[in-house]
């Protein structure tokens, strides 16, 4: 059954994988990092992106990339060939945790949804490492539930261990870790406790096996900043990047004294700006947390609008369609525990929803929400199972029967539906390709100059370096781009509306004087436009 659960999964993700040759659906940015970090680390530069030791994105999932760089030889490629492997693996440990807490039924139906769910085959195909993340989260998941389930203590170690690779691979993979104790904890005022010195053992081979497999990240990060930290990313080092969009500070602006400071550590910092913690915000100003809280849940509503235009559907289909599911498990869930009385069960899978909650005190990306896919298929795939074999009545199990099949069906269609927009490549700024290409095979030396441009897909196809894009007024703009010896501006209206409107004007027939444009490119109706300066360094 394995075997072909895997082959269902592989076939959507496979046909999505070669149908988009193009570096993730946004135009490159985390996606850019990860290539470049893999690129370096295996050509002997390091764990290093532009010059400079890397401390903000974790580690396992370039190294993938890199290993894979090896084998196939063209970037890309391996890192997409990472995502849709880790992708079609997942259905194991999928099949493996809905089995040890539901099942056989159940885990045939987790694993047939997980093979044919939409988002996921969208997300396997993407340059991102939430495909691998989701696939050690979930095995860490399925070791510890085999272990409580066979009541045995050694196995938790390996749990911990998954869950530091789940860790390493994303931020977000610790916010799982007390999930595991903390049901073993709550399991004490249930039938068939154990003993205490068992629940002390077991939680700390957990912690144990996290800390082992984590504790060669935190020496790099140790060394690296000259202290210790849980983690590089920008969002537990400093949330206070937050606050200042909910102050009103454009994202353009933030982004790019952030970039400034990262890449050109040389360069003074704000003495007015205290980085602050995700943590310390939430002792010293809970005022601010609350507002942070209602900023990321509006900002939510925008990421399921991008989900919506992605998916190729309606945003209020979308919002209807995931009402709907919610209310279908809820009353599935009622409906499992009155006939099966697995409550137990039920509450470690209802256990693992709640890291959910630590992403409106961050930042809410769809992207952050692919692990609770496969854990709500499972809970699906438990109440059809219920349902089919505890029927007492023929037509009731029939219902549940047809209603597996029926939602295979919206979710083999839906998947179809995915992969023609990749194909076509809707939503999708294919002219970062187009001009990148352009750019690498027609004007000599790019590789030693720095392209300014607000995404960096446009310097992985020109083989170029990146600056991020100057935030100010346009006088501050020639200035900017002289002082740093700056030749070339890309402009374009996938991101223009959002960074600077006000310079739609340089893509404007004349340019301006001093500015040459070289090219433009246009895709579906999009330009992006490559301007030089004239004299920049001439």
């Amino acid at each position: 059954m394995i075997c072909l659960l895997l082959l269902l999964a592989a076939i959507p993700r496979v046909v999505a994988w070669s149908v988009f040759d193009f570096i993730d659906s946004g135009g490159g940015s985390d996606p850019v990092a990860y290539l470049n970090l893999a690129r370096n680390l295996f050509s002997g530069e390091g764990y290093s992106t532009f010059g400079e030791v890397h401390t903000v994105h974790h580690p396992l999932y370039p190294v993938f990339i890199g290993i894979f760089w090896r084998l196939l030889g063209d970037l890309l490629r391996a890192g997409q060939a990472v995502s849709v492997l880790a992708g079609v693996a997942l259905v194991i440990p999928v099949y493996g945790l809905a089995r040890n807490l539901f099942g056989v039924r159940a885990a045939v139906y987790a694993g047939l949804l997980t093979a044919f769910c939409p988002v996921l085959v969208y997300g396997s195909t993407e340059v991102f490492c939430e495909s691998l993340y989701v696939f050690f989260l979930i095995s860490a998941l399925a070791v510890f539930a085999a272990a409580w389930r066979n009541g045995r203590t050694r196995p938790m170690g390996g749990a911990g261990i998954l869950t530091g690779l789940a860790f390493l691979t994303h931020p977000a993979g610790v916010t799982f870790l007390p999930v595991m104790p903390l049901f073993l904890l709550i399991g004490q005022a249930l039938p068939g406790r154990t003993a205490w010195r068992t629940l002390l053992a077991r939680s700390g081979l957990l912690l144990a096996g996290f800390c082992l497999a984590v504790l060669p990240w935190w020496l790099y990060l140790r060394s690296a900043t000259g202290h210790w930290q849980m983690s590089g990313s920008s969002h537990y080092r400093d949330i206070s990047l937050m606050t200042d969009l909910i102050e009103g500070r454009p994202e353009s602006e933030m982004i790019f004294e952030h970039m400034e400071l990262i890449y050109n550590p040389d360069l003074d910092p704000d003495a007015d700006r205290e980085a602050v913690g995700m943590f310390e915000l939430l002792f010293r100003n809970p005022e601010a947390q609350l507002q942070l809280i209602a900023f990321n849940l509006a900002f939510g509503a925008g990421e399921l609008e991008k989900t919506a235009r992605f998916l190729g559907i309606g945003f209020g289909l979308l919002a209807a369609l995931l009402a709907l599911l919610v209310i279908i498990l809820a009353a599935g869930v009622v409906f499992f525990l009155k006939t099966t009385r697995r409550y137990a069960e039920t509450l470690l899978l209802a256990l693992c929803f709640l890291p959910a909650l630590t992403f409106i005190l961050v930042i809410m990306q769809h992207r952050y929400f692919y692990p609770f896919f496969p854990l709500a298929w499972i809970l699906l795939g438990a109440v059809l199972a219920a349902g089919v074999e505890r029927s007492s009545r023929i037509r009731r199990g029939l219902f549940f029967r047809w209603a597996t099949v029926g939602i295979c069906l919206i979710f083999l269609a839906a998947t179809a539906g995915v992969i023609r927009r990749k194909w076509r490549k809707d939503a999708i700024p294919y002219e970062y390709k187009l001009l990148g290409e352009w750019m690498r095979e027609n004007i000599p030396g790019l590789r030693e100059e720095k392209v300014m441009a607000f995404r960096l897909g446009f310097s992985f196809y020109a083989d170029s370096s990146w600056n991020v894009f100057f935030w100010g007024d346009y006088p501050g703009l020639l200035e900017y781009m002289r002082d740093r010896g700056l030749r070339y501006l890309i402009i374009d209206d996938y991101k223009l509306y959002m960074i600077h409107p006000e310079l739609q004007f340089l893509i404007e027939d004349p340019p301006p004087e001093n500015w040459e444009r070289i090219r433009t490119e246009k895709f579906r109706g999009r330009r992006a436009t490559l301007l030089r300066l004239r004299d920049s360094g001439d």
